[in-house]
């Protein structure tokens, strides 16, 4: 029988019937006649209370009554989810960032669909909306991974059934060449030559982690984080020993040990020596930049500018430590310096970036956007520079230990093959 706290069975007069009210919905539960008075029918009573330990046994609310599971209920699920589960590393949230990403997609197609009817018309669906929003093949493929693990999830908690993860099971990743999906370069090594063409128009503190960056072969965000408190010098060989607090594979359990040699060594102490928590430090460039400037002064500097102060509160003040994305446009920078563009594309003297977009034509701005990416490398492409040269001198094996890959191929993607050495033998014996 149901406790007290049901709601109570009611009868209608004018029509005779016994009836209950459920969430605001009356349900009529058979024939209750005027003779029998205040005391309701056996099979009324029966109908009550099945109704009334159904209710209850389900949350207090009838299972025909509760509305259907939606993929945005499974998205806003999932994403508080992962936000608690995929840890930032390097203070990025990447992981999180592209999750989100991908959810926007689904939910802005399918957010009211229910998720039991999510099926694989609708994933491909998703991914020919991030097609078409022109995300190359390999994100995408990565988004729609995404989408299924989400659902993989959903089943896990037991939100949806089972069949609906294993039928997005059946949705294959585009292929390469797929006709309308954009596909990207793989990334090579730029030539030393370039790198030396570059350095003079790096700043002082990033012409220095170039440098160490192609003689070590770390990565950029490593790179970023190093901190002298995390390097070993007491190591016998004279070697120093660079742990990273947080790398890519940190996750897997993995120990990332960074060799500095000697040639680095030499980069590295001057920066070492200047006390910053960071070995590289955007503040102590911006310090070092002020008084480079003030030094070539041609006018003597006004009294009130002597005295002036530098400001407490900027609004943009100089961060403790260079980012990946930082790095890598202070390279842009330098190569635009280094390799400007020529003719129409060139900018006239004293001209500002806004100005030349104002005056130039869509024609030239595309241009201008293939000459930078034919001209402009970046941070992970020094990795691959040294990947390759250590690979030629020492072998495969090397280049693994040194870049702290766990499987030879990993390190085949990141050491181009020497074909000159190749198109040699074959010479001999071809």
């Amino acid at each position: 029988m149901p406790g007290k706290t049901a709601p109570t069975l009611c009868r209608h007069k004018t029509r005779q019937l016994g009836y209950v009210t459920l969430n605001g919905r009356e349900h009529y539960l058979g024939h209750w006649p005027t003779s029998r008075g205040k005391k309701p029918p056996p099979d009324v009573q029966a109908a009550y209370d099945e109704l009334i330990g159904k209710w209850l046994a389900h949350g207090r609310q009838l299972p025909e009554e509760r509305p259907p599971l939606t993929v945005n209920d499974v998205v806003l699920a999932y994403v508080k989810w992962v936000a608690t589960h995929y840890v930032p590393r390097r203070q990025k949230d990447d992981q999180n960032r592209f999750i989100r990403s991908a959810a926007s997609v689904v939910c802005e197609l399918f957010g009211r669909t229910p998720a039991v009817e999510f099926g694989p018309k609708k994933l491909k669906a998703v991914r020919q909306a991030m097609v078409e929003l022109d995300w190359c093949r390999n994100t995408v493929n990565a988004q729609i991974d995404r989408v299924k693990r989400m659902f993989k999830w959903a089943v896990a908690e037991e939100m949806v059934p089972g069949e609906v993860y294993h039928a997005l099971r059946s949705v294959d990743g585009l292929r390469r060449g797929t006709p309308g999906v954009r596909d990207t370069e793989p990334v090579e090594p730029v030539a030393i030559e370039t790198v030396e063409a570059v350095l003079p128009f790096l700043q002082p503190v990033t012409r220095a982690m170039v440098r160490v960056q192609l003689l070590t072969g770390m990565r950029p965000g490593e790179l970023c984080q190093l901190r002298e408190s995390d390097i070993d010098t007491t190591d016998p060989s004279g070697v120093w020993l660079f742990r990273p607090p947080q790398h890519k594979t940190q996750h897997h359990g993995h120990d990332r040990v960074v060799s500095i040699g000697p040639q680095a060594q030499e980069v590295l102490r001057a920066y070492i020596e200047a006390g910053e928590e960071y070995v590289f430090s955007p503040q102590a460039a911006e310090r070092a930049r002020n008084a480079e400037r003030r030094a070539s002064r041609k006018t003597p500097m006004t009294p009130s500018q002597a005295a002036r102060k530098p400001k407490v509160n900027p609004k943009r003040p100089k961060r403790g430590r260079y980012d990946e994305t930082s790095y890598r446009n202070a390279i842009y920078r330098a190569c635009d310096r280094a390799f400007p563009p020529q003719g129409a594309l060139a900018r006239r003297p004293r001209e500002s970036n806004t100005k030349w977009l104002e005056r130039s034509t869509d024609e030239e701005r595309a241009a201008l956007t293939r000459w930078r990416s034919e001209h402009r490398w970046h941070s992970n492409q020094l990795r691959h520079t040294s990947a390759t040269i250590i690979r030629k001198e020492y072998g495969i094996e090397a280049a693994r230990a040194i870049l702290g890959h766990s499987r030879l191929t990993t390190t085949e993607v990141y050491a181009e093959i020497d074909r000159l050495k190749a198109a040699g033998i074959m010479a001999k014996i071809g």
